[in-house]
């Protein structure tokens, strides 16, 4: 059930030709660690100074939390079983509207996996009602402003968000994409 009575709900689980976006389990914590090391994702946004499996728990733990509170949230994305990543929508306190968010391991770069699995996610959150998607990424991320502009999605302008500079970025809907190509 939804827990935001005015948002839609994501399905619990996607799949692609290649990728499963599932819910994310107690097992997926060492590779998270690793993609939490590569991104810097532990020294943002948990403050610690070296990514271990504690770590990787709290942040496990705070994306299975979104998902009770919201009905969407981020989906571990498996390539044969593994954890290759994460897709899927937030929106913490202080987002204007959910953000479509990715992230990649390192080793799983390359290979298409975030395009197959944005496709999904954005097919998926139109068929539950959701508007067309945004992405708020970092001004100087250019690799992720390229991937962004290859799917499709529009460069709107910059906003302050969350304390930065974001490029705000809006993904087309599946029908605005079919229409024009």
């Amino acid at each position: 059930m939804n827990a935001v009575p005015h948002r839609p709900a994501m399905p619990p689980a996607l799949a692609t030709q290649r990728l499963a976006l599932v819910p994310w389990r107690e097992d997926h914590c060492a590779r998270l660690a690793v993609l939490a090391a590569e991104e810097g994702m532990t020294r943002r946004q948990l403050a610690s100074g070296r990514p271990d499996l504690g770590c990787a728990w709290r942040l496990l733990a705070a994306i299975v939390g979104h998902w009770a509170l919201t009905g969407f949230g981020l989906y571990a994305v498996e390539h044969r079983g593994v954890l290759a990543g994460y897709v899927g929508l937030i929106e913490p306190i202080g987002w204007p509207e959910p953000e479509l968010c990715y992230a990649v391991c390192v080793d799983c770069r390359g290979k298409g996996f975030v395009a197959e699995s944005v496709r999904a996610v954005v097919t998926a959150a139109a068929g539950a009602g959701f508007a067309p998607l945004a992405s708020f990424v970092a001004v100087d991320n250019a690799p992720s402003r390229r991937v962004l502009e290859r799917l499709g999605a529009a460069y709107e302008g910059d906003s302050v968000l969350g304390g930065a500079v974001r490029a705000v970025y809006r993904h087309p809907h599946p029908a605005e994409e079919r229409m024009t190509g």
